[in-house]
């Protein structure tokens, strides 16, 4: 369980849950009372790229000759290419950070801002729990050569630059209109999962 459920505020996280409801359920499940709900009408369904907007560098990187070595190679006799992502259960999801199929975007906070506002340069390889924004600390930067002098006195951390073929952190922008109060409501149900 989340250890940011107890010092959570009741009221911001029933709010976030009813906007959550209406915007995400759908597509994710949901947090239950007992647990977590895999239940949604998209989830496990595939968002194309067009859609979705994310970064198209994994995706790309399935190509036939490697679908067919896992077929042969592995007996991996159901996998396809499909032209975007899978909605995924978003259970544990204080644990799962960086966050979108690429580890671009190192907050929830972040994630639910528009890609523009989103870090460029950030530090990965940290295990400390940001109880604040949701998912892991991550010192951010203006340039990628002050986050690649910054994660020379971290170790196992490297600096992740979005700029980067793969590493893009556009798309999924759900929760860019939101108003600020609804952004943090949102937030703190996001942090109980």
């Amino acid at each position: 369980p989340s250890p940011m459920r107890g010092g959570a505020d009741a009221a911001a996280v029933e709010r976030g849950r009813t906007t959550y409801m209406a915007q995400c359920s759908g597509c994710h499940g949901y947090q239950g009372a007992n647990g977590y709900v895999f239940q949604g009408e998209q989830l496990g369904k595939v968002v194309p790229l067009a859609r979705i907007g994310t970064d198209p560098g994994r995706l790309n990187s399935y190509t036939e000759a490697f679908r067919l070595m896992q077929r042969e190679t592995l007996g991996f006799t159901h996998f396809v290419k499909t032209d975007g992502y899978a909605n995924q259960p978003l259970d544990a999801l204080w644990l799962r950070g960086p966050y979108l199929h690429n580890g671009s975007v190192p907050t929830l906070d972040a994630l639910l801002r528009p890609a523009a506002e989103r870090p460029r340069f950030f530090l990965r390889g940290g295990d400390v729990v940001d109880a604040e924004r949701g998912g892991y600390r991550a010192a951010t930067f203006r340039t990628a050569e002050e986050c690649q002098i910054a994660a020379r006195s971290v170790p196992r951390g490297f600096c992740f630059d979005t700029r980067q073929t793969g590493n893009g952190n556009s798309g999924h922008e759900y929760g860019a209109t939101l108003d600020d109060a609804t952004r943090a409501d949102l937030l703190a149900y996001l942090k109980t999962f």
